[in-house]
């Protein structure tokens, strides 16, 4: 099964989606299976990701490390004021790209600005960046605010290069306010209600599924519903037997003895956690910051940057929008 988070128009599914399951259901595992996908098969050149978590749960460990990443924001439950800054700071990022496309000549989308990147490599890149939005439903039942700015990716995502993928374990519908046109394709893994199931996929199947975490059901644009059984990246990648004991020991009644692991497979982490490895070893330019981290402790006078003899900055002022 594959999901194509292009738009429409470029023969995608997207460019912006909705993942739905209730407790158990798998939704964490299957946002990171999708992440470990998409950086596998794109370099950070052409994609970069924001990661959101509301509730500051495991959803998205491991991944900072990754050269695509441009941000992971958690916790947010916890620090509702890191909520406004990090509307700022994608609303900030809208504006950056507005104005790289109008500084390459007044530009109407990305996908004139890649066009003018190929006769003029001095162009920076414009990855596409994918903002993933954990708990989302909770996070705008604390901010309300927040869905405006939501619709304000799905408006302009096409042009600037902008994908949005929310995810909830429950779906409240009078919450989205204008969200549901923009939403192309629908993930619905096991939903609580039949009622749920009908508002993401307009039937109760989901419902039905079976309680096995990673069954999921996906309808995208006007084709049919797919049912699917989400990939399991947490798992503990297990060296491959040799296929010629495997052979030898389909044939033969001889006893063969196994080849031993590589050195390299030998204790090795959770396909996660390997692929993560691999991709970070390439290099390649980093993803751009959407997010700094928070100012936190004040900083030693001495690690302020200076402007010269005799004058001495009294502090770091924090501006997410820049």
């Amino acid at each position: 099964m594959r999901v194509d988070l292009k738009e429409s128009a470029a023969g995608g599914s997207g460019p912006h989606g909705l993942c739905v399951g209730a407790t158990g259901s798998g939704k964490s595992e299957l946002l990171r299976a999708l992440v470990v996908g998409l950086v596998l098969t794109h370099g950070p050149d052409e994609l970069n990701l924001v990661l959101v978590d509301f509730k500051g749960g495991a959803t998205f460990l491991g991944l900072t490390g990754l050269p695509h990443v441009s941000a992971v924001i958690t916790n947010l439950a916890d620090e509702l004021s890191l909520v406004d800054r990090m509307a700022d700071a994608v609303t900030g990022e809208i504006t950056r790209r507005q104005e790289l496309l109008r500084a390459a000549g007044n530009l109407v989308g990305v996908g004139e600005y890649e066009r003018a990147r190929s006769a003029d490599p001095g162009l920076a890149p414009l990855p596409v960046l994918l903002i993933v939005v954990d708990e989302f439903s909770e996070l705008v039942a604390r901010r309300p605010e927040l869905v405006d700015l939501f619709v304000t990716v799905g408006r302009l995502g096409r042009s600037l290069g902008l994908h949005l993928l929310l995810a909830s374990q429950r779906l409240d519908e009078g919450r989205l306010r204008g969200l549901e046109s923009h939403l192309s394709y629908r993930i619905a893994l096991r939903t609580f209600s039949a009622s749920e199931s009908r508002a993401v996929l307009g039937v109760p199947d989901a419902f039905a599924l079976p309680p096995t975490p990673g069954s999921a059901i996906l309808a995208a644009g006007t084709d049919q519903l797919v049912r699917f059984r989400g990939a399991y990246v947490s798992g503990v990648v297990r060296p491959e037997r040799s296929p010629v004991a495997r052979r030898a020991h389909r044939f033969t009644a001889a006893r063969v003895a196994a080849p031993a692991a590589a050195p390299s497979q030998a204790g090795s982490g959770s396909v996660l956690e390997t692929a993560v490895a691999a991709v970070s070893a390439l290099g390649g330019p980093a993803a751009h910051r959407v997010w700094l981290p928070p100012l936190d402790d004040p900083p030693p006078l001495a690690e302020l940057p200076t402007g010269g003899a005799l004058r001495v900055p009294v502090g770091l002022v924090d501006r997410p929008a820049r």
